[in-house]
């Protein structure tokens, strides 16, 4: 494992509609940013400095002054974005780099699709269509495919590992320049009525997630049919303070031996 730091500075504008209508199935976005990224070497004990080990790759990506522009499509029958109990998500998008100082533009695009369904309850009663917020359970899925073209730096290349895909190995543990991913989770809520935490403040809801993911990195598209496809399992807990507002904690294990806490704020897909 490598380690290197990273320090970014970025100003930039964004906007999602949706389409034909408010509401509408589809859903496009746009978002142009200026950022600069300087790297330094790495912090982590035990790991090797990519600023010594990988002086070309580590001076590609160092010292990157640049304007990026992400920008995608979807289709989108889900009943919620942050937090969703039915229908799927089939999109595209690109990350480009079109103008960049002294060096020559690149761009990853990716394929994303995503689907959830309810299930029958395990630990409650199931939910009351009156309610704003019913208790619903829920298995989901996604398979994710991203490949890169021109010079990107090797900090923005596709990865595996983190708190949404390979969740049981650190951020970025596999990269390169193209990339597929896929995972699926069991969402059962356990206490579907909550309980206050201090004040006024209080837990809606808390539930389980039991997941599993897997993916492969390669040089290039074709590569990626031979490539070695890495694997993890594990738990997660999830709790609400109204449904934009989901937490969670997943704990992971991967086929490498190694394990991987995260806490993240939202649902992985």
């Amino acid at each position: 494992e490598g380690s290197y730091t990273r320090e970014s500075n970025s100003i930039g504008f964004g906007i999602q509609r949706s389409w034909p209508e408010v509401g509408g199935d589809w859903v496009w976005n746009i978002e142009a940013t200026l950022q600069s990224d300087d790297l330094d070497s790495g912090k982590v004990t035990g790991a090797f400095d990519v600023a010594t080990r990988h002086l070309m790759l580590f001076s590609e990506g160092d010292d990157f002054d640049a304007l990026w522009v992400r920008a995608g499509i979807r289709h989108d029958t889900r009943d919620a974005q942050h937090l969703p109990y039915e229908g799927h998500s089939i999109g595209a998008s690109i990350t480009a780099i079109p103008i960049v100082d002294s060096r020559e533009p690149g761009a990853v695009a990716s394929l994303l699709a995503s689907w959830v369904r309810p299930v029958a309850p395990i630990f409650h009663v199931g939910g009351d269509p009156a309610r704003e917020h019913p208790p619903i359970d829920s298995v989901a899925g996604y398979l994710s495919l991203s490949s890169a073209a021109g010079d990107v730096p090797f900090w923005a290349l596709p990865t595996l590992g983190g708190d949404n895909t390979l969740r049981g190995t650190i951020r970025g543990r596999f990269r390169d320049r193209c990339a597929w991913s896929m995972g699926g989770e069991w969402r059962p809520w356990v206490i579907a009525e909550g309980f206050p935490i201090a004040g006024d403040i209080r837990v809606e809801r808390a539930g389980l997630a039991l997941f599993a993911d897997a993916g492969s990195v390669a040089g290039d598209l074709g590569d990626l049919l031979h490539s070695r496809i890495h694997s993890s399992v594990g738990i997660g807990v999830r709790f609400t303070l109204e449904r934009q507002a989901l937490f969670r904690t997943d704990l992971g294990w991967s086929d490498e031996g190694d394990a991987n806490l995260s806490i993240s704020y939202g649902l992985p897909f």
